[in-house]
């Protein structure tokens, strides 16, 4: 089960993409987050962060789904 905690982009990225070298997991996480317009104010809230915070990954997980 996907617990909702304070993950770096690259983890939570990893969760999501767990086949692809981080680096290809966060370009295909943050990919796939444009590609949702609700998300549209929370990728720039987050964009320089390299820790998102409990709430943010909330955030997430109600546009994405979970992991």
């Amino acid at each position: 089960m996907f617990e909702i905690r304070s993950y770096t982009r690259k983890e939570l990225a990893m969760l999501y993409f767990p086949k692809c070298l981080p680096a290809a997991a966060y370009m295909n996480f943050r990919r796939w987050m444009l590609e949702q317009k609700s998300a549209d104010e929370l990728l720039t809230k987050i964009h320089r962060k390299k820790i998102l915070s409990k709430s943010e990954v909330k955030e997430i997980v109600d546009i994405l789904g979970e992991p």
